[in-house]
């Protein structure tokens, strides 16, 4: 048996079930007695029923009813077992008892274990609970900061409300007060104005009067021309030097007499206001004028003062190309003649016939016409075929012939240095450019230029920097082919110079003869060379480097009145840009790796150097020097260049005797 004692709500479930267990095999004993007893009195009875042959009609007695325990069913079922099937059954259920103890023994068992998994799970939720517990009130704690915090922000909202509201008193108090004390100050201004300032009488005021009207509608009929984005330049030009002068001396007269005007106790406020608003109109009127003038870059220099600009006639089989010929145009006619006059003259005088026909229906119109030439004949592939057309069609020189290769050479120099300028003179990107010019078509192009000597050379340089001949491209090849035409050029003007220089006079060997004989001789003789005066002319400081000028550059109006871009153009291989020095001198002295180099370089004060020059060659690895302030071309480093004042002690010390008065930086 399972021994009970067990306080455990299972264990008493497992008491209750043994006692209906004994209770059911108690009550299965008791009726199975009873049902061997019915069985012995059915077989009795049955006998009986047997041996009598007669039917019976009268009832059965009473002591053959059945027990009032016993059902229907059972009684059926009795008839239809034998004893001994019963008996069976009763032992097979007593023998089933072991096993539902068995049963009872293991339902107890996962009992037991469900309770410690439970007894687990109890005690996981409440180390949950003491976690939550923990949280809850760390919550609880920080919104009770929170809330006196916000409490606290609320009180401190409250003080700073009733502050302003102080603050709005105090200023509305000290309105009041400036407010009197304005017009204390106005009547004690207007006692001092009548004490000192003349009265006009009526008459003088209302011609004071009419005169501030009179200037007031000449000032409104001067501005009251629209300076619109796209003014014609003649209209700017006329504006600045004809109608702003004017303008200014009406605004000096108008400001002058409105302040004699409002010193009068009598005046009229309207006519005061009125002057004072067309004035300020007239001002800001007058520096959108100065504005638009500066925006557009007019020339001051007048007609008759101004270099003249040979402009060759546009061809589109022309050795110019289309953006070269605008400029040529735009720097000839900058500021001169409206823009109908420049169209006529353009497309009567300065385009071919081919041109000519094409835009017969625009000639009268120079922006569409400028607009038609750029479309047309500025693509990349159009500029770099004009710009080699001239070297492809010229005949290459014998290798002996060094003057006829120091032309050649020249012009694939000259090649080279417009490919280059592309970016800047065009309105090309440098990307564009950088796709066509540095492609290994294009370099092979290049090179196919070449006399076969240069050709060779520029193979060798190419290896040298470890880039291969047959597919060079990037700016180290077209960097690579320049320093080879450099070279080509220096070498075939030193022989040039060798072969036309003068064969040198070999003195014939003098005989012995005694030094009376020899005095006599030397002063008799009449075959003494004459003395060469240029060779002793004492040398200039600084030459300039205009070809045929061997004064001093500080003095050459020529030189220091043109502008960088006239500069660059009169001295390309004569003069360095960066030094300003002959350009051989520093060619000799610089390493031959350094390109285009100045070696003269540290010479020169930084104030010279263009700082837009400095930065574009360390941003994109350049080897050559940046140029010197005279002769950068780019606009947009001339915002950074310093004023002249702080550039006359570093010019005078690399252009000795300059004369000031005579440069011209941009």
């Amino acid at each position: 048996m399972i021994a009970g004692g067990h306080a455990a709500p299972n264990n008493e479930k497992i008491a209750s079930l043994q006692s209906q267990l004994s209770e059911s095999f108690t009550r299965l004993q008791h009726q199975a007695s009873k049902d061997k007893e019915r069985s012995q009195q059915v077989v009795l009875r049955a006998s009986t029923l047997s041996a009598t042959t007669e039917p019976r009609s009268d009832p059965v007695p009473n002591d053959l009813t059945l027990h009032p325990e016993v059902h229907e069913d059972e009684v059926f079922e009795a008839v239809q077992k034998t004893p001994e099937q019963r008996l069976d059954a009763i032992e097979t259920s007593i023998a089933a008892i072991p096993l539902l103890k068995q049963s009872i023994v293991e339902t107890y068992e996962k009992c037991q274990s469900r309770e410690k998994t439970c007894a687990a799970v109890e005690s996981q939720c409440n180390q949950r609970d003491v976690r939550i517990n923990i949280r809850l009130n760390a919550s609880k704690t920080a919104t009770d900061s929170l809330t006196q915090r916000i409490n606290t922000m609320e009180i401190t909202l409250q003080e700073i409300q009733q502050s302003v509201v102080g603050l709005k008193a105090c200023v509305r108090e000290n309105k009041k007060k400036m407010h009197q004390l304005n017009e204390s100050m106005s009547s004690c201004s207007q006692n001092i104005t009548h004490s000192t300032v003349s009265v006009l009488s009526q008459d003088a005021l209302m011609a004071l009067e009419r005169k501030l009207v009179s200037l007031k509608g000449k000032i409104s009929r001067i501005i009251r021309k629209d300076i619109e984005q796209d003014l014609p330049e003649d209209q700017v030009t006329n504006l600045y030097k004809k109608k702003l002068p004017i303008l200014e001396k009406h605004s000096k007269e108008a400001y002058d007499q409105v302040e004699k005007y409002t010193d009068q106790p009598r005046m009229n406020q309207r006519i005061a206001k009125s002057i004072y608003a067309i004035l300020e109109r007239s001002d800001a009127w007058g520096d959108l004028v100065c504005e638009k003038y500066d925006d557009l870059d007019i020339c001051e220099i007048d007609a008759s003062d101004r270099i003249p600009v040979e402009i060759t006639p546009f061809s589109p089989t022309g050795p110019q190309t289309v953006f070269e010929f605008i400029n040529d145009f735009n720097d000839s006619y900058k500021g001169r003649g409206t823009d109908q006059s420049k169209a006529s003259k353009l497309w009567r005088s300065l385009l071919s016939n081919e041109v000519k026909i094409d835009t017969d229906q625009i000639k009268n119109n120079l922006g569409r016409l400028m607009e038609y030439l750029v479309d047309t004949y500025g693509d990349v592939d159009t500029i770099t075929d004009t710009i080699l057309r001239e070297v492809e069609n010229s005949t290459r020189p014998d290798e002996n012939d060094y003057k006829a290769k120091y032309s050649y050479v020249k012009k694939i120099k000259n090649m080279l240095h417009r490919l280059r300028e592309i970016p800047k003179t065009t309105q090309l990107s440098t990307e564009v450019w950088s796709s066509t010019v540095l492609s290994i078509k294009f370099i092979k192009r290049l090179s196919s230029l070449l006399t076969p000597s240069d050709d060779s050379k520029f193979s060798d340089v190419l290896r040298s920097q470890g880039l291969n001949p047959r597919k060079a491209k990037g700016q180290g090849a077209l960097d690579a082919l320049v320093d080879t035409i450099d070279r080509s050029i220096d070498n075939a003007a030193r022989l040039m110079e060798r072969e036309e220089a003068p064969p040198t006079r070999r003195e014939k060997p003098r005989k012995a003869v005694h030094i009376v004989d020899e005095i006599d001789s030397s002063s008799s003789s009449t075959d003494e060379p004459s003395v060469n005066i240029a060779s002793t002319q004492t040398r200039a400081q600084k030459p300039c480097g205009l070809r045929g000028h061997t004064h001093e550059m500080g003095r050459c109006e020529d030189f220091l009145s043109i502008t960088p871009i006239k500069r660059r153009q009169m001295t390309e291989d004569r003069l360095c840009w960066t030094c300003l020095g002959p350009r051989s001198n520093c060619r000799v002295k610089m390493a031959l790796p350094a390109g285009t180099s100045c070696s003269n370089i540290a010479n020169v004060d930084k104030l010279l150097l263009c700082k837009g020059c400095v930065e574009y060659g360390k941003k994109n690895n350049k080897m050559y020097s940046p140029c010197n302030i005279l002769m950068c071309t780019m606009k947009t480093h001339a915002v950074d260049h310093p004023t002249l004042e702080k550039l006359i002690q570093p010019l005078t010390k690399i252009i000795p005797a300059l004369d000031i008065s005579l440069l011209k930086i941009t």
